[in-house]
């Protein structure tokens, strides 16, 4: 039997002041964290993981923008696959 499906607690980061506020790197590094422990992880999941950890409440057009951004950024620079 497989282990039970976790999903990666990130606690609460930038003080919980929205995705929109939160630094490049900051978002790099949760990105990272769940892509290490959930990977492969679809996209939309990502995102709702990353909301919630940095004290939004849903993922709307304009995080999803944001995020969009931050994952085309890390791709870019090698970071995430």
């Amino acid at each position: 039997m497989g282990e039970a499906y976790l999903p990666t607690n990130l606690g609460r980061r930038n003080s919980g002041t929205g995705v929109l506020e939160a630094s490049l790197e900051s978002l790099l590094a949760a990105i990272g964290e769940v892509a290490e422990t959930e990977g492969p992880i679809h996209q939309d999941d990502l995102m709702s993981r990353l909301a919630v950890a940095y004290g939004d409440l849903r993922v709307g057009q304009r995080i999803a923008r944001h995020l969009n951004g931050a994952l085309a950024t890390g791709a870019q620079r090698g970071a995430i696959v």
